[in-house]
């Protein structure tokens, strides 16, 4: 820090003075030749016993550098120079290790407020390297916004902020904000520096230059959005803004502004264009040429967003862009035909087989009419031999006489469900029949599913050799999100797959009550039946018999198959299985009659 050279320089000098003044014995004593010099009545003269910058520079106030303590550096940056002090933790006080400050060149002074703040930030961790590489710190700052844009991705920062955060990578520092009112010493640094002036402004410089040079802009264009940007009296505000600094508040800013309030820590100015990160800012005037060469090839609007966020910017491009494809003529004609249409979402079904949807497919060159449960998502696949009503309502009168007749069933709109034949079916059956357009099955999304399921099922199956119904039978049994499978939710019951189970997971949950019923309906049925009958004599193999549907004249062989019944062989080699009850007779090798 250079001596003061007339009154406002000393006035700043003094408080820093009395910012560390805790720290300096006897303060006072020594500051009043400082303080006579601020008297408009005494001249100007400065010598030694004006000299008290050792005193903030030695011991007590200045430390030695411990690496065991925490470290802390304050920064600060205005067109004049960078200050900075490094300080460790003594007690509960922090005190200064060391001092830095430098003037800035003449291109670092027409940086944006923002920029400045980084590069402060750059040259005191980089002045401070020895004392801080490896080290975890802290950095404070007393510009806001650069605590936020330090939280962002690093493409999301404007270019001089990205190529100056690419040099503050290899530390490791915590960024925090502090009110410029207890910044006494980084801020004095920063307006009275030393004149030392940096020679590393044309690297970033070369960045930025770099980052434009690739956009994909003709230097024509470029110098055509420069003319509009300093026509345009937003851009012109905007630019005034960027680099004197943003309020501390929105309502601070003018009308044309706040748009632009959200991205105001990715704005910065570079020869004349605005940039928002990398890319420029778009005078009103241009936005609409712009907006044409975006629609080059009438890409649609994902598309041509994805083209624009890669160069230019302005407030609501997305919004414009919409309207642009929207509005186009070409893109209107061109546009293809089989527009999705809305999933149709239907009542959720209260219980199995109330709503059912069904539809027909061909899977190698075979027609199929699927029936798939709401409820359950059980399919029910059905050949046919055509698609014609008859054949279609055949198939659904066997399905509904097996799980009964639903409430609702859902369709398309085919030749098959539009006829006559099936309004008559419909009505005599009772049921409420809803449909939806062929040409777009996704509108009837209770089916569609069901349908592609079958086909996948059938088709591969039967490429690759296997029972296709075995395939049917796996889908059913298997469970759903909700752990239960079709099956069960349609028929309260486990199926029997050629998986290997375990036996009571196969049963019901009133089974025993069933088993007790059907037995004692057996026993009764035993008891009647045997009032009247007596068993027979067992039959001896190699017995000669005679079965009933034979000829009298036709003899056979009886070979027994069990105590009740055989097998009978005729003389002209035919056999068949016969329960002792179907014998009528032995003739006359030793016949006996049936009572």
């Amino acid at each position: 820090m250079e001596r003061p050279g007339n009154k406002t320089d000393l006035q700043r000098f003094l408080g820093m003075i009395n910012y560390l003044a805790r720290y300096i014995p006897d303060l006072s004593t020594r500051t009043m030749p400082l303080r006579k010099l601020l008297d408009q009545k005494v001249l100007w003269m400065w010598n030694n016993e004006q000299e008290l910058k050792e005193l903030v520079s030695s011991e007590p106030v200045l430390k030695f550098y411990d690496p065991n303590k925490p470290i802390k550096i304050s920064t600060d940056a205005n067109r004049s120079g960078l200050g900075a002090v490094l300080q460790q933790l003594h007690g509960e006080n922090w005190l200064p290790v060391a001092y830095a400050s430098r003037s800035v060149t003449d291109c670092e002074s027409r940086y944006a407020t923002i920029e400045l703040e980084t590069l402060g930030m750059t040259f005191s961790c980089e002045r401070f390297h020895q004392y801080i590489y490896g080290q975890e710190f802290e950095i404070e700052t007393d510009h806001k916004p650069l605590v936020s844009i330090f939280k962002k991705s690093l493409i999301d920062s404007p270019p001089r902020i990205q190529r100056l955060r690419l040099r503050l990578q290899k530390y490791d520092f915590k960024l925090s904000y502090v009110p410029g009112k207890w910044m006494h010493t980084p801020d004095a640094l920063s307006r009275a520096p030393l004149k030392l002036a940096s020679k590393s402004d044309h690297h970033i410089e070369a960045h930025v230059d770099g980052i434009i040079a690739v956009l994909q802009v003709t230097d024509e264009k470029l110098k055509e959005i420069k003319e509009e940007t300093q026509k345009d009296k937003t851009m012109i505000s905007l630019q005034n803004t960027i680099m004197q600094g943003w309020p501390n508040e929105r309502s601070n800013t003018s009308n044309e502004l706040h748009a632009y309030w959200n991205i105001r820590d990715e704005l910065s100015v570079h020869q004349g264009l605005i940039l928002k990160g990398s890319k420029i800012v778009i005078p009103k005037k241009m936005r609409k040429e712009i907006l044409i060469k975006i629609h080059a090839g009438h890409q649609g609007r994902e598309k041509c967003k994805q083209r624009a966020r890669q160069v230019v910017f302005w407030p609501g491009i997305n919004s414009d862009i919409d309207n642009m494809v929207e509005s186009c003529e070409t893109c209107q004609h061109h546009q293809h035909n089989h527009q999705k249409e809305p999933l149709k979402t239907y009542p959720v079904p209260t219980r199995p087989w109330q709503v059912v949807g069904t539809d027909l497919c061909e899977i190698n060159k075979k027609e199929y009419l699927v029936i798939v449960d709401a409820y359950s998502s059980y399919p029910e696949v059905i050949p046919l031999s055509s698609q014609s009503s008859k054949a279609v309502i055949k198939g659904m009168k066997v399905t509904f006489a097996r799980h009964g007749i639903p409430d609702i069933v859902h369709s398309d709109n085919g030749p098959c469900y539009s006829s006559q034949e099936f309004a008559d079916f419909k009505t005599k059956w009772g049921f409420k029949h809803v449909t939806s357009s062929p040409h777009f099955p996704s509108s009837n999304g209770l089916v569609e599913k069901a349908v592609q399921t079958v086909k996948n099922i059938i088709s591969k199956s039967i490429e690759s050799g296997a029972d296709p119904y075995l395939g049917l039978l796996a889908y059913r049994s298997t469970p759903l999100d909700n752990h239960k499978s079709p099956a069960e939710l349609l028929m309260g019951r486990t199926l029997k797959t050629d998986l290997p189970v375990v036996e009571n997971q196969l049963n019901v949950k009133d089974s025993k009550a069933v088993v007790a019923w059907k037995t004692k309906k057996k026993e009764i049925q035993k008891a009647y039946h045997d009032r009247e009958a007596k068993p027979l004599p067992p039959l001896k193999q190699g017995e000669n018999l005679r079965p009933k549907e034979v000829d009298v004249g036709r003899k056979g062989h009886g070979e027994r198959k069990d105590c009740t019944s055989f097998v009978h062989s005729g003389n002209q080699g035919q056999s068949s299985i016969q329960t002792k009850q179907e014998t009528i007779e032995k003739n006359y090798l030793g016949s006996r009659r049936r009572k």
